[in-house]
């Protein structure tokens, strides 16, 4: 049910949510985020590690470093280079 409310959340957690749901679809989202939720409890509660919530900002950007990095290695790989749109 955690995992499930996370749709219209306005955080990392429900930006992930919304990114597998487009990918996989609801079911499985709320699978994965139900996991990635449990895996936080986890270490809250075995480690004392204290709960910092992610912007949904923060983790898109992150989101979108880790893609444009993906992408330039794919193209890289394949005898390609990326480069930026200058306006």
């Amino acid at each position: 049910m955690a995992g499930q409310g996370c749709h219209h959340a306005k955080n990392a957690l429900g930006a992930f949510y919304r990114r597998i749901q487009a990918r996989c679809g609801g079911a499985k989202a709320v699978v994965a985020t139900a996991r990635k939720i449990a895996e936080r409890v986890y270490r809250l509660l075995k480690y004392g590690q204290e709960y910092v919530r992610q912007a949904e900002q923060v983790s898109e950007e992150a989101y979108r470093l880790r893609t444009l990095k993906g992408m330039a290695r794919k193209a890289e790989s394949l005898g390609y280079k990326l480069v930026p749109v200058t306006e």
